[in-house]
């Protein structure tokens, strides 16, 4: 049995600054046995404002602090997360999702192509056919990010630690890549790293297409994916909730000066 956690539904507006760090909230509850014998707990999220959220790496930037200054009076809420490398850009133009499931086995080949197989499947009901791979020089590259030819949709990352193996990633639906390439490069100079993004080398999925495509109807063709395993709609529990604001309290850098 497969649970749902869908943040657009799940979040009331008082908790919605929650949604960056609800996944691992949950993710901390299935690795203690909270969710029975789920096999596995599918979170969506369709982000409602600017988050910006920085890598383990980009914490060893000489100059990370004012790197982080400019992504907040961009308008971005900037906090740190566990998995991934480097910095990533969210927006009302993607769609975040994470699959999470108990156990650490340390087989993360079979983790990356087990647990996004139902993103991947939707996807492909919308005509995007994607494949793993790495696309130098894009925004936060890993070699199992998601490709359409040669050309990376969306960026995946893997977890494994506390009793869960967890794989998330973004999927730009119809973000500005030039602009995110951009404003990635703005804040790597800040923060004293050479480095540059090559925004043609990434797609979104209304590029792909070649027409509209909203972030709900990518979210409703993955979630229908699981229709077949029975899946049950599930709300974070009062623990989940604790943990996640516990979790947003450590994770904040910087909010957007008001």
């Amino acid at each position: 049995m497969v649970g749902i956690v869908d943040l657009d539904a799940a979040l009331p507006a008082s908790r919605r600054h929650l949604a960056p760090v609800m996944a691992e909230a949950l993710a901390l509850g299935v690795g203690r046995g909270e969710r029975g014998t789920m096999e596995a707990v599918v979170v969506i999220d369709r982000p409602w404002d600017r988050v910006a959220l920085l890598g383990p790496r980009d914490r060893a930037l000489a100059r990370v602090w004012a790197g982080a200054r400019l992504l907040a009076e961009a308008g971005y809420r900037v906090l740190w997360r566990r998995e991934g490398g480097t910095a990533a850009l969210l927006d009302t133009g993607c769609l975040a999702f994470c699959v999470i499931r108990a156990g650490q086995a340390w087989e993360w080949r079979r983790h990356f192509a087990e647990l996004t197989a139902g993103v991947r499947q939707g996807l492909e009901r919308l005509g995007v056919p994607v494949t793993f791979g790495e696309a130098p020089d894009t925004w936060c590259p890993g070699p199992y990010d998601f490709l359409v030819g040669t050309r990376k949709l969306g960026g995946v990352a893997q977890a494994i630690r506390q009793g869960y193996t967890l794989v998330g990633g973004i999927v730009p639906v119809h973000q500005d890549r030039h602009r995110v390439a951009s404003l990635l490069e703005q804040f790597y100079a800040a923060a004293g790293s050479p480095r540059r993004i090559a925004s043609d080398a990434t797609i979104t999925v209304a590029e792909w297409l070649g027409r509209p495509v909203t972030v709900d109807e990518v979210a409703r063709a993955i979630l229908t994916t699981y229709a077949a395993a029975g899946p049950v709609v599930l709300q974070p529990s009062e623990a989940d909730w604790q943990r996640a604001e516990a979790l947003y309290a450590e994770r904040l850098v910087l909010a957007p000066p008001v």
